[in-house]
């Protein structure tokens, strides 16, 4: 491995290492926060700034402004898409269902008012599913 300069110091290792001053609290809340990942503290610090990145989070300003409003439009999209289903479903409803229903109805009914031929069984009728 090549030794690597730092402030007038050699340390081993290409990437190396720099140290920053946080106050105790922080570094143990931090600490406590790595171990629940099993990942190193650079780890976790890194991929914390890249989810600030990526996502355009400003995490001292607007950044759950941003993303409440990005869940709202995704309930509004999501309602519109089911306001949409419930007319397919109320059309199908309206147009197939009910008349083929009152249709059979009707004929059953007739069926029964002039009488059943003799020595036939009686047709039951059974509408829906029976498992």
């Amino acid at each position: 491995m090549e030794k690597q300069s730092t402030n007038g110091r050699t340390k081993k290792g290409t990437g190396g290492y720099s140290n920053i001053t946080i106050k105790k609290e922080t570094a143990i809340r931090f600490c406590s926060y790595s171990k629940r990942f099993n990942k190193s503290h650079s780890e976790v610090l890194d991929g914390m700034i890249q989810y600030f990145k990526e996502n355009n989070l400003d995490p001292f300003g607007e950044g759950t402004k941003i993303i409440i409003d990005s869940i709202k439009k995704l309930e509004r999209q999501m309602m519109k898409k089911f306001d949409r289903l419930i007319a397919i479903i109320k059309n199908m409803e309206k147009t197939s269902i009910r008349p083929t229903y009152e249709m059979v109805l009707i004929l059953y009914e007739a069926y029964v008012k002039d009488g059943a031929p003799s020595g036939s069984t009686p047709i039951i009728l059974v509408l829906g599913d029976k498992a």
